[in-house]
């Protein structure tokens, strides 16, 4: 895992994976980076450099969408099925429960899911982004929002997923072709 807001190398080893001239065609040049360190043997942390290191990945909300339609899929390597189960899990674990209680609020609750489970479920997943939020000092009562948190990340995921289709992953003005892989 790697974050390419800052990264150090020792000169030595970012020499020795061939520097940004490696994957200057890369659309996550940054993780891309990271892997090749790994793989030539060379040790990856990711540390916490809050306090001596500040950045703003994006500049606005769409700015935010369009930056991580073109790389959630990359992430992933192109694997389309790999891709598509991993997100089906999400959406599963962390939107279905939610849509179990509001089917129970509406009358209309699904078959071999208690209220019970799903209540527990969504009071476990909101503890998580508290904690999360918590740690990164965020105001904690937005781990409620998380709800609506997933479902946009999900609706992101599925765009990138349509752009890497279609041929329309774009950033900063370059098109990027996506080599897809089931």
């Amino acid at each position: 895992m790697t974050i390419g807001q800052f990264m150090l190398f020792r000169c030595k080893t970012y020499r020795a994976i061939g520097g940004y001239e490696a994957v200057r065609n890369e659309v996550i040049d940054d993780v891309r980076l990271g892997r090749l360190a790994a793989a030539h043997g060379y040790r990856v942390r990711l540390l916490d450099g809050r306090e001596a290191v500040r950045c703003r990945m994006y500049s606005g909300f769409w700015d935010a969408v369009d930056g991580f339609s073109k790389n959630i899929f990359a992430f992933f390597g192109y694997h389309a099925l790999f891709y598509l189960v991993a997100w089906y899990l999400v959406a599963r674990i962390y939107l279905y429960p939610l849509l179990v209680i509001l089917g129970y609020f509406l009358g209309n609750p699904p078959l071999n899911f208690p209220l019970s489970q799903a209540l527990l479920i969504t009071a476990e997943e909101a503890l998580l982004w508290g904690m999360a939020y918590h740690r990164f000092r965020l105001p904690i009562w937005l781990a409620l929002l998380y709800p609506l948190n997933m479902l946009i990340f999900f609706l992101i995921a599925m765009r990138s997923f349509f752009w890497s289709l279609t041929g329309q992953a774009v950033w900063k003005g370059r098109t990027f072709s996506s080599p897809l892989r089931w």
